[in-house]
Order: structure tokens, then C-alpha cells, then sequence
């Protein structure tokens, strides 16, 4: 994982120090460049979205903050869904919303309050099905 890390970080900031064919930056502007790379390469990063936490955001994901009260954002949209049942197939198990099958890992968009947001699918039983949206996780009962 670290050899990878540093051939991305690397690799980005040389396209990011090199002004253009045949240009090469300021000494100053490159230490500040082999900087950053020093500081991502040395951190102890488990997962790429660890690695960019803070550094760029994921277009695809909207991000839901808790309101005050004791319900989250995710068990406020998880309160919608309502899944038409699950299925079994080649010894993988799947939820069916209106015709569709989504199977662990896979994500459902979900429109509450005029935002679409990416809702994972984490795990499938017989009985229950869990959900992950940014940090959170949450269990509902079929």
C-alpha cells in the first residue's frame, strides 16, 4: 500500500511542480511540494479515503450531518426505505427495491429534502439488512 502511495503522490506532484514542457518550478515552490509528499508518505493511512480525508471530497457522496435530536441523517433516510423483500442467488443474497437488486457493497441513491444521497449497502441476512453512509452504520429489521 505504501509503494502505491508513493508513486501517486509523487507522480502528482511533479505534474503540479512542472509549469509546463520544458519549465520546471522554483526551488522554493518544489520543497513545498516534497513536503506534502513526505508528510502522505510517512502517515499511516489504512484506506485511500483516509489518505485524502481533508484534501479533496468525493463528488458522488453528500455528506449529512446529525441534526439536533436523537435521530441521525442516516437513520432518517434509512426510515424510507422500505425494500420489497431479498433474494437469494448463486449463494449471494440481495435486497429488491422495485424490481432492483442491490447486493453488498453496492450503493442506492436516495433523494431526502432535495439531495440525492449514496447510501451503502453493507450486509444482507435473511432478516435485516445494514446500511453505511459516511462514518455511520445502521440495522433495519425487513
Amino acid at each position: 500500500m505504501k509503494s502505491i502511495r508513493v508513486i501517486c503522490v509523487v507522480t502528482v506532484a511533479l505534474t503540479g511542480s512542472v509549469g509546463g514542457l520544458g519549465q520546471v518550478a522554483p526551488p522554493e515552490t518544489r520543497e513545498a511540494v516534497l513536503e506534502g509528499v513526505r508528510a502522505v508518505v510517512e502517515a499511516e493511512v489504512t484506506s485511500i479515503d483516509a489518505l485524502l480525508e481533508g484534501v479533496v471530497a468525493h463528488p458522488f457522496h453528500a455528506r449529512m450531518d446529525a441534526v439536533a435530536g436523537t435521530s441521525t441523517g442516516l437513520a432518517r433516510i434509512a426510515e424510507r426505505l422500505s425494500p420489497d423483500g431479498t433474494m437469494q442467488m448463486g449463494g449471494r443474497r440481495f435486497l429488491l427495491f422495485d424490481g432492483r437488486r442491490l447486493g453488498a457493497g453496492e450503493y442506492l441513491s436516495v433523494e431526502y429534502e432535495g439531495r440525492t444521497y449514496e447510501v451503502q449497502v453493507v450486509e444482507i441476512t435473511a432478516s435485516s439488512y445494514t446500511l453505511r453512509m459516511n462514518d455511520e452504520e445502521i440495522e433495519r429489521n425487513l
